[in-house]
């Protein structure tokens, strides 16, 4: 371009009309001294603007005081200024962020810039808390079990025969299932299912709920609950000697070791501690709380080849078993209305020991990284279960019951390591 000529120089656009209908104005049109000659070229020139714009005569000034930032303290409140898009999602999955832009934004002085970071919690590290969560609640629930038991069994308290205690239970049980299959949607699940899935329903549910509560709860008619409870407990181990014989599977110098460690501590809580005289307090109390770990690792051994949804399958196996206690219930002549208490005390043992707390326990598994997580904290159970016995029940705790105990649990722990 020549020098000299800058103001009679017009860049016109495509379209030389204003776009008013897009609310833009090109102000280019108006910034030179020779408008109107450029404009016409010639042709008639139009009256001028009777008002023309005026440029404003008090423009704005900048803040002369602007408001300076608060050192005191190196956390700013920027968790409102995140934006609530899908960005966040990604910001939410990282373990930090750097606030760099933040910190301009909000004036930080550049030594500090470098050392601003704020942590967002991941998360999974959310969601294992979470399961850590409703383990402990599932084991709570279990650890009041043995004294539930005790109350609706014992003489002392409300003497319910074994087998209606386990009907009302297991149709409460059964009822609360459906409710959650009911409003998770799941019912349609059952449509699904074909002849095989409901006659492996069957079998499930006549070892566990069915014959399992069935021997167990006769045992704990019979024995103080301190002692059916760690008693009952070594059902892991029944678990490890019946996987050789059905799933083939090799047996260990370690399994060994804590089959006999587990077992020692079965003879000291049936002694209680009178080791070398060998007198079980009841052996058929502590047969029945021994056995009752076969039915429950022969559940547990064929219910992993099922496919089917586990609650929907839990549902199917309280159903079955209701059944089943309902025929026992007439061959045996006890079908009975219960009292008041007794119903009471059924549908807290179906809800805290079975329906409810089984939910809980397969959130907890399901939330959490790895199931190993989870499952460690099912040791507590014995120890808790004894201090509920004991401010519930009021059943002196035996030395020879911790000892017992602990030698359970560890010979446990010891063959899982």
């Amino acid at each position: 371009l020549a020098k000299g000529y800058e103001d009679d120089i017009v860049f016109w656009p495509k379209n030389p009309k204003a776009n008013f209908l897009n609310g833009k104005m090109n102000i280019s049109y108006a910034i030179t001294k020779h408008y109107e000659n450029a404009r016409l070229r010639g042709r008639e020139k139009p009256k001028p603007n009777s008002n023309p714009i005026k440029p404003n005569s008090k423009p704005i000034k900048p803040n002369s005081k602007p408001i300076k930032p608060n050192y005191t303290s190196s956390i700013l409140p920027i968790a409102p200024c995140l934006p609530t898009t899908a960005s966040v999602k990604t910001i939410l999955n990282t373990k930090s962020v750097f606030l760099n832009s933040l910190c301009l934004v909000y004036g930080v002085k550049d030594s500090l810039r470098n050392t601003i970071y704020f942590d967002i919690i991941p998360a999974d590290m959310v969601k294992q808390k979470r399961a850590y969560l409703y383990a402990c609640i599932a084991v709570l629930f279990w650890s009041t079990s043995a004294s539930a038991f005790k109350l609706c069994l014992s003489p002392d308290y409300l003497n319910m025969p074994v087998v209606s205690l386990l009907f009302g239970a297991s149709v409460v049980s059964s009822f609360a299932l459906f409710i959650f299959l009911l409003l998770s949607r799941r019912l349609g699940l059952l449509k699904a299912l074909s002849k095989k899935d409901f006659l492996r329903s069957a079998l499930l549910g006549f070892l566990n709920p069915f014959l399992y509560y069935t021997v167990l709860l006769k045992a704990y008619s019979i024995l103080p609950a301190q002692e059916a409870q760690p008693l009952n407990f070594v059902w892991p181990l029944a678990l490890v000697l019946l996987s050789v014989p059905l799933l083939k599977q090799k047996i260990k110098r370690r399994d060994i070791l804590a089959i006999l460690i587990s077992f020692f501590g079965v003879l000291v809580i049936s002694t209680e501690g009178h080791i070398l005289s060998f007198e079980l307090t009841d052996p058929l109390g502590v047969a029945l709380a021994t056995g009752s770990s076969i039915p429950w690792a022969l559940f547990w051994i064929y219910n992993m080849k099922s496919k089917q949804d586990e609650v929907v399958g839990m549902f199917l196996n309280f159903i079955f078993a209701s059944a089943y206690v309902f025929l026992l219930l007439l061959l045996l002549g006890e079908l009975k209305i219960p009292s008041l208490w007794g119903t009471l005390g059924a549908t807290y043992v179906g809800l805290f020991e079975m329906g409810i707390t089984f939910l809980i326990w397969l959130k907890a598994l399901k939330l959490s990284e790895t199931t190993a997580h989870v499952t460690n904290l099912i040791y507590l159970v014995p120890f808790l279960a004894l201090v509920v016995i004991f401010f519930v029940l009021g059943e002196e705790i035996l030395w020879s019951t911790i000892i017992g105990a602990v030698l359970i649990v560890g010979g446990i722990v010891f063959q899982k390591l």
